[in-house]
């Protein structure tokens, strides 16, 4: 039972960091637009939903060990990591679009 707890904190840790991280996500893309990328600090946000999706996948792994089958809570927190990995891919988007606009002879400075 104590296992089962604590894979049920971690879920409901990382989803509360995941909705910060999709929060600051939304107000610099609400500053910046395709300008997300232009520094690290503005993209600081992206990367760390990218990280917590990382996140997820490893704590779906556990909580699907923890529950069996088709649980509601295993359903949802696949409904909400498959959620964060289409807003990491789609506005990481917006890092491609703007590396097509570079000079494609021009060394890019990571």
């Amino acid at each position: 039972m104590r296992e089962s707890r604590t894979v049920f904190g971690d879920c409901a840790i990382a989803l509360h960091w995941v909705a910060c991280a999709l929060d600051s996500l939304r107000i610099r893309l609400t500053e910046y637009g395709e300008g997300l990328f232009e520094t690290e600090q503005r993209a600081k946000p992206y990367e760390d939903l990218e990280r917590l999706g990382q996140e997820m996948d490893a704590l779906a792994e556990q909580l699907s060990v923890t529950l069996e089958g088709e649980h509601k809570a295993l359903l949802a927190f696949g409904s909400a990591r498959a959620a964060v990995s289409d807003v990491v891919e789609t506005v990481g988007l917006l890092r491609c679009q703007g590396r097509s606009k570079v000079d494609p002879f021009v060394p890019v400075e990571n």
